[in-house]
């Protein structure tokens, strides 16, 4: 019995030495039929990479830049909350508008992937927040 085991581990190191290209299989083949594999995209920064970048270009420490980033949250709450005018404009980049959404009643329909009758929920009144790119931001990314 011995000796069937080491006929059978010389046919499995004999198969693998056959073998004369040692290709791999799968998506290297189409860099060899010329194509190139895509670039990745970056991955968006973090917060506290954020706050590192500007700190830098601005010559603040990072607590200032912190600080002005709570001040300007402090500021958008405020003027989209209710007593604010429900606009705020970030100049150049982007203008943020409250928007009020009405409440929905309960109602019938058909489910779109059964098509049998079903109810969809009421949903309550509810504010939003919409962001909206002005003309300088959209020109700086096209």
């Amino acid at each position: 019995m011995a000796k069937n085991k080491t006929d059978r581990k010389d046919k499995a190191v004999s198969k693998t030495e056959g073998k004369a290209d040692n290709k791999p299989k799968g998506k290297a083949e189409g860099k060899a039929n010329g194509k190139a594999k895509p670039k990745a995209k970056t991955r968006a920064m973090t917060k506290s990479a954020v706050v590192q970048s500007l700190a830098e270009t601005t010559k603040l420490s990072k607590k200032q830049v912190n600080e002005v980033f709570d001040a300007l949250v402090t500021l958008i709450k405020q003027q989209l909350g209710a007593s604010g005018p429900g606009v705020f404009t970030i100049p150049g980049l982007f203008k943020l508008k409250r928007v009020h959404k009405e409440a929905t009643p309960e109602r019938q329909g058909t489910h779109p992937f059964t098509k049998e009758p079903t109810t969809f929920k009421a949903k309550p009144a509810r504010n939003l927040v919409r962001a909206r790119a002005l003309k300088a931001l959209n020109d700086s990314i096209a």
